[in-house]
Parts: structure tokens; C-alpha cells; sequence
């Protein structure tokens, strides 16, 4: 595989999910705040673990 053809099927991948982040609560949340206040600490649809920060989907210590 040449790697102008590898590159564009990463391009491919990164735009399908990418796409799909569109259709979730989550960023109908973040485009409301960001609107509403401008950058900074996003909200989070995460029903299914309230209360887990970054911390609990294994982020680097100290954040989260």
C-alpha cells in the first residue's frame, strides 16, 4: 500500500467518526455552552456512569 493511499483511507476513517459525533447529546451540549459562554469546561451526556471523570476512562493522572 502507497502511502498517499494509506493516508487517505485514515482520512476516510477519522471523517466517518467524526461525522458520527454529530448525532450524539453530547455535542448538542458543548455547541449550547460554547454559545451560551464562550470556551471552556464542557457539560457531558454520560448517563451511564454519573460522576466518572477523565480519571475513570484511564486519563493521564492529575487530569481529571
Amino acid at each position: 500500500m502507497k502511502a498517499d493511499e494509506a493516508f487517505a483511507i485514515g482520512l476516510a476513517i477519522e471523517r466517518n467518526g467524526f461525522a458520527g459525533l454529530f448525532a450524539t447529546e453530547d455535542r448538542e451540549i458543548g455547541m449550547r455552552n460554547f454559545v451560551e459562554g464562550g470556551p471552556g469546561r464542557p457539560g457531558s451526556a454520560d448517563r451511564e456512569r454519573p460522576g466518572v471523570g477523565l480519571r475513570g476512562r484511564g486519563a493521564a493522572p492529575g487530569r481529571g
